[in-house]
């Protein structure tokens, strides 16, 4: 339940080898937020809880911690 563990629990996974189902965390030690990778560029996700699920492009700036394969 809470996205730091699921990012201690995963092994690391470069960008450039992204697949779809890899996790893409944000946020100090993946603490803040967790998305799916679903291809093409994109993830999906749900920006806050209660909030919409959807799929939008990945990004990769100013609070990306890395991507991650469970």
């Amino acid at each position: 339940h809470f996205s730091g563990s699921q990012f201690d629990d995963t092994a690391p996974v470069p960008v450039s080898d992204l697949e779809p189902g890899d996790l893409l965390f944000y946020g100090d030690g993946g603490s803040q937020h967790v998305a799916m990778y679903v291809g093409s560029g994109e993830m999906i996700e749900a920006p806050e809880t209660g909030e919409t699920v959807h799929i939008t492009s990945i990004r990769l700036g100013d609070g990306f911690a890395g991507a991650r394969r469970p």
